[in-house]
C-alpha cells in the first residue's frame, strides 16, 4: 500500500507516518497564538511520536542527510531535556548568531514540530522557552 510515494505497512512506524502524512499537506508553521503561547495545530501525536514519523519520512524520502535531521534534533533535545530556551535551541540547531536571532523565524520553525512556545519568568528575567 502507498501513501503519496512511500511505502506503508502495519508496524507502529508506519502507523505514526501515516498520522504525520496527514499533517504534510498543511501548512505545519502555521500556529495558534494565546496570551503569548504558540501552539502548533497538530494535536492528534506527541512529540515523541512525531520524532518516530518525521525520522521515517525522512528516511523514505530524502537523501543521507537533509535539514530534516535539524529539526529531528531539535525533537531529541526537548524530549531528552523537557524544555529549552527558544534562542539557545535555534541558535544550535540551525546555526544562528545569537545578536541575529529572530524570535518570529525560531517560532515558525518550533511550529513544524508539535511543542508549544511559551514565555517564562526565569531567574528575575523573560525567557521564551520550547516545551
Amino acid at each position: 500500500m502507498l501513501a503519496g510515494d512511500i511505502p506503508v505497512g502495519d508496524n507502529a512506524n508506519e502507523h505514526l507516518l501515516r498520522k504525520y502524512l496527514k499533517h504534510c499537506a498543511r501548512n505545519l508553521s502555521s500556529v495558534n497564538r494565546m496570551n503569548g503561547v504558540y501552539r502548533i495545530k497538530v494535536d492528534d501525536m506527541k512529540l515523541n511520536d512525531f520524532f518516530v514519523a518525521r525520522q521515517q519520512f525522512c528516511r523514505s524520502r530524502h537523501k543521507k542527510y537533509c535539514h530534516c535531521q535539524k529539526l529531528i534534533m531539535v525533537a531529541a533535545d526537548i524530549l531528552q531535556n523537557g524544555f529549552l530556551p527558544l534562542k539557545d535551541l535555534f541558535c544550535k540547531h540551525f546555526g544562528c548568531i545569537a545578536s541575529k536571532f529572530k524570535t518570529d523565524k525560531a517560532v515558525s520553525r518550533m511550529m513544524q514540530l508539535p511543542v508549544a512556545v511559551v514565555p517564562l519568568n526565569i531567574n528575575g528575567g523573560k525567557k521564551i522557552v520550547c516545551l
